[in-house]
């Protein structure tokens, strides 16, 4: 009788044992698919928005790269690096994308958007796993979810690459805690390390992965020993291999990335990046006023004053580790969770036009969010001397917050809506911003507002009178408005600022064919072709003009580079097959209006039996 009480007991207590890992479950998927839900009910208006002119032209709408998901178009996504950037499988993404849906906006956003709540869902598994509480969990996920800094990533069809990266990010850390946790079983290891590399082929911005493994072990209080830096070499030798291949990417944008504001004392630099910490704490608090750019100070020997108040910020943040007490770990873990994450975008050393940016806060606010969650949780636990006093008070407070953030996220979706709502806003924040006149400029121009255009772009030369671009694109507003002499003053104007700037060479080019300057025109064309050796418009516009001198055989020449340089022009093939029948290549011109009827220009055919029979 005792042993089948024993054993009775024994089957009551292991079916007991089950039920909190089943409620677990059950809470954790009604959490995760709330906060999701309401997540994708506030972006789903984004859904209706337009590609944008900031990065969205580089990388999808003008980018041949994803227009081709054959093997060898997979192989140049992965060989072929993008402004600057190589970020792979964003390019991958974005080519299924458009092999179904083409360039339409909406696909695209809705994917950005997808994206996102994976990226929530991953973030509450990893939390719930570091610390087996669903209340930091669900805290952490929420902030992260719904925080108005974030809207840029999910709002801007470029910024897939961030969402991406995060989600392999987390997915590697949450592997690297099941390594720690089963004995050091090194295929969770391996897993690791893989997701970190599809995390870098992201963005390489996740070569920070490999000190944060160093911080995990930390919080869970690893004992130290050989394995624990050995184990690590290998993600130091990814990180250092995504962090030199980022630098070599980046060295033909070297003019528009490195070379900015290099005057810049070590004193100001530092301030500048002490103020970067301040100004992510504020805006995760109060974030009002937030703008899409925020350009650095003017280089003077001193800086404008907020650079200076915030001097205390770390002094400050250092005083309250010492006086944390039982809740110092938490802090210094979420503090550095921070650090180390925004560590390679705070800009010690100045370069690019903008100090700080929303986006850079989506993988770095985690560890922020972290120091709520817990802080939270230890009050709820009665762990501090006051916790009764002050648990429902910072309940009420987060659900402001979060209200608040919902608020404040709605607010700032809308400024995402297209070119002249986003642009506009920079504006009205950076009134001085010759960039932003710029890019709304060139969205009037698509509009057909040529005289806005020209308004914009009068306002972007006035804020930076060497801004070869705005000159540039004034031109071509101009040339639209009839005003050529206006556009080819433009034009010289560009050129006298930068003697190497192609485009300006490009569209005079064009200007001087208009008004039947054909030899400068093809002057011009040929200036741009120096520059730029795979100039498409450059090659095609100057084979145009020779055929307009009669000059066919060199006008076949044009051609034909123009069709090596993209193999998929109809024009181009059509063009010179004109070239060829004027100049007696009857042949071999009916073959290329065949191929150019083949590639879709039905007007090829038309020809070909008028003149190939």
């Amino acid at each position: 009788m005792k042993k089948n009480k024993i054993t009775g007991n024994k089957k009551n207590k292991k079916s007991r044992a089950k039920i909190p890992l089943l409620t677990d479950r059950w809470r954790n998927t009604i959490i995760i698919g709330l906060i999701i839900t309401i997540t994708f009910i506030l972006f789903s208006k984004a859904i209706r928005f337009q590609f944008v002119l900031w990065d969205d032209n580089s990388y999808i709408t003008e980018n041949s790269l994803i227009k081709d998901l054959s093997l060898e178009g997979i192989k140049n996504i992965f060989t072929t690096p993008v402004i600057g950037m190589y970020n792979p499988l964003a390019f991958l993404i974005y080519s299924i994308i458009f092999k179904f849906w083409g360039l339409n906006p909406g696909a695209f956003h809705f994917f950005n958007i997808i994206f996102h709540l994976i990226a929530i869902i991953v973030i509450y598994k990893f939390i719930f796993k570091l610390t087996l509480r669903y209340e930091t969990a669900t805290i952490v996920t929420l902030l992260f979810a719904l925080h108005p800094m974030h809207v840029g990533v999910v709002t801007w069809v470029s910024e897939l690459k961030t969402s991406l990266y995060l989600i392999f990010y987390f997915l590697a850390l949450i592997n690297y805690l099941e390594y720690i946790r089963n004995k050091y079983r090194y295929k969770y290891l391996i897993y690791t390390a893989l997701l970190f590399i599809l995390s870098a082929m992201s963005k390489p911005s996740a070569v920070t992965l490999a000190p944060m493994l160093f911080l995990l072990d930390y919080y869970i209080s690893r004992n130290i020993d050989k394995r624990l830096f050995l184990e690590k070499i290998p993600f130091f030798i990814i990180a250092f291999f995504f962090g030199f291949l980022t630098i070599y990417t980046h060295s033909e944008f070297e003019d528009t990335i490195f070379d900015v504001n290099k005057s810049y004392s070590f004193i100001n630099n530092l301030l500048v990046s002490n103020y970067s910490v301040a100004f992510y704490i504020e805006k995760l608090l109060l974030p009002i006023k937030l703008c899409t750019i925020y350009p650095y100070p003017e280089n003077d020997v001193f800086l404008p004053l907020k650079y200076y108040l915030a001097i205390p910020v770390i002094p400050l943040i250092l005083f309250l580790i010492h006086k944390a007490g039982i809740f110092k770990k938490e802090l210094i873990f979420g503090l550095l969770f921070f650090v180390v994450a925004i560590s390679v975008l705070l800009r010690i050393v100045p370069s690019g036009f903008f100090q700080t940016a929303n986006r850079y806060t989506y993988l770095s606010y985690t560890g922020l969010f972290f120091i709520i969650g817990q802080y939270y949780t230890y009050l709820i636990d009665g762990k501090f001397s006051y916790s009764n006093k002050v648990k429902k008070f910072l309940l009420v407070l987060l659900f402001v917050m979060i209200v608040f953030y919902c608020y404040r996220t709605t607010v700032r979706i809308k400024v995402w809506e297209n070119n002249i709502t986003l642009f506009t806003d920079i504006i009205k924040k950076e009134p001085n911003l010759a960039l932003a006149y710029n890019n709304r400029a060139l969205a009037k121009k698509d509009m057909g507002d040529y005289r806005g255009a020209i308004a914009d772009l009068d306002m972007a030369v006035k804020n930076d009178p060497e801004y070869v671009w705005a000159y540039c694109n004034r031109g071509l507003a101009k040339k639209e408005t009839g005003d050529d002499t206006g556009a080819m003053a433009d034009f010289n104007k560009s050129l006298s600022l930068d003697s190497n700037f192609v485009w300006a060479y490009y569209n005079r080019g064009l200007l001087k064919n208009k008004v039947k300057d054909y030899n400068g025109s093809i002057e011009d064309y040929s200036s741009a072709i120096r520059l730029n050796k795979e100039f498409f418009e450059a090659y095609f516009n100057r084979g145009m003009t020779l055929c307009l001198q009669e000059k066919y055989s060199e006008a076949v020449s044009d051609f034909t580079k123009a069709i090596a340089i993209r193999p998929e022009s109809s024009d181009a093939y059509f063009n010179r097959g004109m070239a060829k029948i004027i100049s007696g290549q009857k042949e071999s011109g009916c073959q290329d209006f065949k191929k150019a009827g083949d590639l879709g220009l039905t007007e090829a055919y038309n020809v070909m039996n008028q003149n190939c029979n």
